[in-house]
Formats: C-alpha cells, structure tokens, sequence
C-alpha cells in the first residue's frame, strides 16, 4: 500500500543554503567502487586500501552526473563504508568515491526556495484523428532556485571551487569587494550539489538535498558584498531533491 502524504513531511521553515563539492584541498579521499551498488544497499566498499583516506562523520559523493548522490559516512571499517542512511541510487563498478566539502552560502530569504519541474516531450499522433494519442518523455528539468539576503563572497568562492584571489577590490567603499563569475568558470564546476537546512512541521531538523547541479549561468554574473538587494541563485539539478536527516 502506497504511504500516505503527511503535512509534518512539509518544511515549516528554511534557514540556510549551501553547496555540497569534492574536496580538493585537504588531499581527502578520492577513489573508486570496485562492485555494483544496488539501490537501498546499506554499506559500500571502496578500492582496497582507500578506506583509510575517508573519515566518519564526512560526506562523500558516489558516481557523477544523473547518477551523482551524496551520503553521510557513519562507520569506517577497513574498506566498507556505512553510510547513516542506505544508498537512494544503484552505481555501476568502478563508479568515482570523492570526499565533499560542505559550505553555507547564506540565509534563505523568506520567499524560500522554488523548485520547478519541466518535461520535454514528444507528442505522438493518431493517423485518424486530430488528437494526441500519446506524450514520450524525453527528459526532465528540474531548476532550484532561491535568494539569500546576507551572504560571503569568500563562502561563494570556496563553494564553486574558485580561489579566494578572485574576490577583486579592497573592501572599501571606493572598491568593494566583488566576485566576478564568468560563464565559462561557472559552466565548469562540476559535481556539485545544494543543499537547503530546514525545520519540518513536527520539529525535526532535516536537509533537503539537491545532487549534480548544473549552475544556470548565463553570461558573466558579478556579486558584490554589501548590495541591497538579495542575491539569486538557480541551478539545474540531475536528481530530484530528497529529504535526508540533518546529521
């Protein structure tokens, strides 16, 4: 029997938002599964030898794309990894392991954050009639997108993997600080995922998870600390949003 809908499922109220992304800078753990993980699986082991590179209470992302999804590490045992909720995805061997950094961009206005679905699809007509006889699938856009009111360039940066030094002008208010995104830099950020901290009706603290987004960035986009009007950001995002305890 299906389960029912429950309104303490719904997000009483959201309070930050951030990006989940590899963690290039403090050599954490990068390597591979070496078997197929099947959906719902409660622990994974990653290459011989690599366990050690990870660490409990990390996050750590498993394939990349459509097929990209971060999990919580509870317990490390030699190579088998426990993560504290089973796998949502099945990953083919030799899928990529990669430690995640996490960083908070900043508040949610109270707006909140808007997550839109859009099919594409091909409409397949009848020889007898005006109608459409079916609607094929092709694919599905899902777009995230929220505001925050108060926000740090230099989490931004750390965020999307672009170096501090980026961040141009003094601080003054002559020249304040800025951070300049070109499309190219931002088309290029690659196994990110956002995340959104919350409270649920029935108090629970939870995270909603947005795995493998694509940063909806259309030409050069430049934020500057100190502007009045919060600042928006979209993504697209390859797996639908799940909830997750806050951990």
């Amino acid at each position: 029997m299906a389960r029912k809908l429950s309104n303490s499922e719904v997000f009483d109220r959201l309070s930050v938002a951030g990006i989940l992304r590899d963690d290039e800078d403090s050599g954490a753990g990068s390597t591979t599964v070496p078997l197929a993980i099947v959906a719902d699986a409660a622990a994974f082991t990653v290459a011989t030898g690599h366990g050690a590179d990870f660490d409990e209470d990390t996050y750590v992302r498993i394939g990349e794309g459509s097929s990209l999804e971060v999990c919580k590490i509870k317990t490390i045992a030699g190579d088998l990894i426990t993560p504290y909720t089973p796998l949502a995805l099945d990953h083919i061997a030799a899928s990529a392991c990669v430690a995640q950094v996490k960083v908070q961009i900043g508040e949610v206005t109270p707006e909140g954050v808007k997550h839109n679905t859009t099919l594409d699809v091909n409409d397949v007509k009848t020889a007898t009639t005006r109608g459409t006889y079916v609607r094929l699938v092709r694919g599905i856009t899902q777009t995230v997108s929220w505001a925050t009111p108060n926000h740090s360039l230099e989490n931004l940066a750390l965020a999307l993997g672009i170096p501090e030094t980026a961040i141009l002008g003094s601080g003054t208010a002559s020249a304040p600080y800025r951070l300049v995104l070109k499309e190219t830099s931002v088309a290029s950020a690659l196994n990110h995922s956002c995340y959104f901290t919350g409270v649920l009706h029935d108090g629970t603290t939870v995270e909603a998870h947005g795995w493998g987004v694509d940063f909806d960035g259309s030409g050069d986009i430049t934020y500057t600390s100190g502007d009045a009007a919060p600042i928006p950001f979209s993504f697209n995002v390859k797996t639908v949003a799940l909830f997750v305890p806050s951990l």
